[in-house]
């Protein structure tokens, strides 16, 4: 049996690895947590910019998909609190 390496650190499959683990879908591991693609997207690029992560490389691992979902979810907090959510 041998296994491909996936490259994490492509925005693209990123977004959807995290996406397996906190979106609607059937097989999501936190599907609760319901996350939106766009979500996503936004919080990894302040993953990406915010000088609080720059120590942190960005090697597009479970790390990684850990600060992104903290990321959406200060997010979601800072709207519910703005009364938008």
């Amino acid at each position: 049996m041998s296994y491909e390496a996936v490259d994490y650190s492509s925005p693209e499959v990123f977004v959807d690895y995290v996406m397996s683990f906190y979106s609607n879908r059937p097989d999501s591991v936190y599907p609760e947590l319901d996350f939106a693609e766009d979500e996503v997207y936004k919080a990894l690029a302040t993953r990406l910019t915010r000088k609080k992560y720059a120590e942190t490389p960005f090697d597009g691992d479970s790390v990684d998909r850990e600060i992104v979902r903290d990321i959406v979810l200060e997010a979601r907090m800072d709207l519910f609190r703005k009364g938008l959510l």
